[in-house]
């Protein structure tokens, strides 16, 4: 991957593919002076730095230039291996706090079915706000 800062932009054109009508559009990059490069985007500007990689292209004895941008969507390997780290410690929390309830929060009739314990005072309420009032 190589990061380029535009310096002249050519027109928007819309282009038939196999893929429905897509947008290109060509520019000059500070980098590389005296070759356009055609990019798969529209709404570029001077100054606008981006990331893809340099592609050439032989045609009718000519040497054609393209940025390859990534793909959108795509996710490095080692960000999802993080994220799916920080989602199992996160679902390992969640088990222990539900097990830690469920054994010392719920009271359980004789044939295991939960029952609400309404002894233990885990809300703070407003002093006009009795539990007794409160329908269960």
């Amino acid at each position: 991957m190589e990061k380029l800062t535009i310096s002249r932009v050519g027109a928007e054109r819309t282009v038939k593919t196999k893929y429905g009508d897509k947008i290109k559009q060509g520019v000059i990059f500070k980098e590389y002076t005296d070759i356009w490069h055609d990019v798969w985007q529209g709404g570029l500007k001077e100054g606008q730095v981006l990331e893809g990689e340099r592609a050439s292209r032989e045609w009718e004895g000519k040497t054609y230039w393209s940025l390859n941008l990534p793909k959108k969507g795509t996710v490095d390997a080692g960000k999802i291996e993080e994220i799916i780290t920080k989602l199992n410690l996160l679902q390992n929390s969640v088990e222990q706090i539900a097990k830690y309830l469920d054994t010392n929060m719920v009271k359980r009739t004789s044939s295991g079915a939960p029952v609400p314990d309404f002894t233990h005072d885990t809300m703070n309420l407003p002093d006009d706000i009795f539990t007794e009032d409160v329908p269960y």
